[in-house]
Order: structure tokens, then C-alpha cells, then sequence
């Protein structure tokens, strides 16, 4: 049994030095760059969402007032406004962790703790952008399919 008690003390330290170095690499990385690479990389992505989802809105043109919008271009406007809200919170979560000028070591631990603590939630906002991306091309391909072959739209 006491085997299994140093193996298990073993993993921990294992487990609390690799935290330790990951945190350190994301110090010098916020201290260097400003902010770590996953966190301007979204940012990036968020920003380009954005603007791509607001063109593509705008691409549609507007019915007649007694007409609605093709099944499919209200499917493309609707998906398209869900992912520049969904860019537009993930750029202001990022937003929120990019300093605005050179910080000092102070600033840089608590814009890493602030990083750390806020991780999880980033990943959430990038999956749905995400899943909500993937969504925008299938309806973008059915439209493109539905405009030069065979359409399912009534």
C-alpha cells in the first residue's frame, strides 16, 4: 500500500510543476506579446466573423414589403447574426484581456490570473462560434447548390 502513496505523491508534484511551468510560459508569453496566443488568435477570428457575417447580411437583398426572404436567405441571415453576436462577445471577452499599453510585472500576474480564470469560458464562446461557422457554410453550400443545380428550397 505504500507503494500506491508514493506514486500518488509522486503524480501531484508531477501534476503541481507542470502547472507551475504552463504558468510561467503564459507569464512571459502576456509580458512579451501582451496576451497569449490562443487569446489573440480568437480575437483574430472573432474579429473576422464579425465582419464576414455583417457582409453576408448585407449581400442579401431586402423583399418586396409584402414578401418574405427565401427559406434559405432567411436561414443565412439568421445564422449570420448569431455568429457576429457571438463574435462580437468573444472579441469583448478578449478585448478585455489585452492590455492597452507595456505592463509591469504586477499587472502582468494579474492579467495571467485573469487569463487563467477566464480560459474556460473563451473555449466555450470559440466552440459555439465555431459550431455556428460550420452551420454558415452548409447553408452557404445548399444556397450555392441550390444556384447552379437541382434546389430544395420552396
Amino acid at each position: 500500500m505504500e507503494g500506491l502513496v508514493v506514486f500518488g505523491i509522486v503524480c501531484n508534484v508531477i501534476q503541481v510543476v507542470d502547472f507551475g511551468l504552463k504558468t510561467i510560459s503564459k507569464g512571459r508569453e502576456i509580458a512579451k506579446k501582451g496576451a497569449t496566443a490562443d487569446i489573440l488568435d480568437a480575437g483574430f477570428i472573432a474579429q473576422h466573423l464579425d465582419e464576414l457575417g455583417d457582409a453576408l447580411s448585407k449581400s442579401i437583398p431586402t423583399p418586396v414589403p409584402n414578401q418574405k426572404l427565401s427559406r434559405s436567405d432567411q436561414q443565412l441571415v439568421d445564422i449570420a447574426t448569431k455568429c457576429r453576436d457571438l463574435a462580437k462577445d468573444l472579441s469583448l471577452e478578449v478585448a478585455k484581456l489585452k492590455p492597452a499599453q507595456v505592463a509591469k510585472k504586477w499587472k502582468t500576474f494579474v492579467r495571467l490570473v485573469e487569463t487563467l480564470w477566464k480560459t474556460s469560458k473563451i473555449e466555450q464562446m470559440k466552440t459555439r462560434l465555431e459550431a455556428h461557422r460550420r452551420t454558415l457554410d452548409t447553408v452557404l453550400l445548399a444556397k450555392l447548390r441550390c444556384a447552379y443545380g437541382s434546389c430544395f428550397d420552396p
